[in-house]
């Protein structure tokens, strides 16, 4: 049976909001590390991200550094 994995908003970006920890980004990218578990434990043919990958909406202020890792990620 096929399975696919499901991902809501990550809303990544280099500075936390205000009511996050500093480590929000890494902490973020530790989660999509666990994701990439779950595809190969449960042999998932796609993930499908819902939502905003991206926490700024202007395309200028999300970081080069942080879209590399998000495609280093992919």
């Amino acid at each position: 049976m096929a399975s696919y994995l499901l991902l809501g908003d990550l809303h990544l970006t280099d500075k936390a909001p205000s009511s996050c920890t500093d480590s929000y980004c890494d902490d973020l990218f530790d989660l999509l590390g666990q994701v990439n578990a779950l595809v190969r434990e449960h042999e998932a043919i796609a993930v499908v991200i819902a939502g905003d990958v991206f926490h700024n909406k202007a395309p200028s202020r999300t970081s080069h550094r942080v879209v590399r890792r998000f495609i280093r990620w992919c």
